[in-house]
């Protein structure tokens, strides 16, 4: 039986209402039957807002959720449905256009993620890149990047260490050089994050990582709005 939580994501939009003050608001999306078997959707903010949880149960709205503020931040939301299922969802929250939001004249810093993985699991990276990509993060790969006549071990150096975040997506069983990357990848002090594909396990030292899923469900939209809120929270300061 096909799960529910691989139809839901998040989404966002935003309204200027002057002095750099955005009105916003949040909701989840999905098919409408789905939607339809959603109890409730709890969702956290930072915890400088006066009541960072809220419960939100209007479906008419898709479960949407107003606020205002004035900087951006990750959004975490649990998804009840009649059933008693619990789903996580998670997402950036997005303010207008990048260079509106973060002051007239500054540049926005590309976001940049390098991803490992296996010759197996190339189809699945090449539609988790096009995802992300969509969502304004730059992808590095070890098969990218390689100067005329640069040493592979260099280029890979150079971009783990240009890279706010590595992705090791592992499968079963796990690829010899997805590892090793990864552990280069801590030594460089990146912010590592394991995907296992089906019932792949992250062996030792990333078992003790919190590891994302990617199942046969293909669930590249809820990954990829994971994978760039933390990669946000984790590499845009305050």
């Amino acid at each position: 039986m096909e799960r529910i939580s691989s139809h839901f994501h998040l989404e966002n939009d935003s309204t200027p209402r002057g002095d750099d003050l955005w009105g916003w608001s949040v909701w989840v999306a999905g098919p409408d039957e789905q939607l339809d078997e959603i109890e409730s959707v709890t969702y956290r903010l930072h915890p400088t807002f006066r009541n960072p949880t809220q419960r939100v149960t209007d479906r008419a709205s898709n479960f949407k959720l107003k606020s205002s503020g004035w900087g951006e931040f990750s959004i975490r939301a649990t998804v009840a449905t009649k059933d008693g299922e619990k789903i996580q969802l998670e997402r950036w929250l997005q303010l207008g256009e990048d260079v509106a939001a973060r002051g007239v004249g500054e540049t926005p810093r590309a976001i940049k993620v390098f991803i490992s993985h296996g010759l197996v699991d190339a189809p699945l990276v090449h539609e988790l890149s096009e995802e992300l990509s969509s969502q304004g993060i730059e992808i590095m790969r070890a098969d990218r990047g390689a100067l005329p006549g640069q040493p592979l071990e260099d280029a890979l150096d150079m971009q783990l260490r240009a890279a706010d975040a590595v992705l090791l997506v592992i499968s079963d069983p796990p690829n010899s050089n997805v590892i090793a990357e990864g552990a280069h990848a801590r030594k460089l002090d990146r912010l590592v994050l394991p995907i296992v594909v089906d019932a792949a396990d992250a062996p030792a030292p990333f078992n003790r990582i919190q590891r994302l899923k990617l199942d046969q469900e293909r669930n590249i939209v809820e990954l990829a709005n994971t994978i760039v809120s933390r990669v946000k929270d984790y590499a845009i300061e305050d």
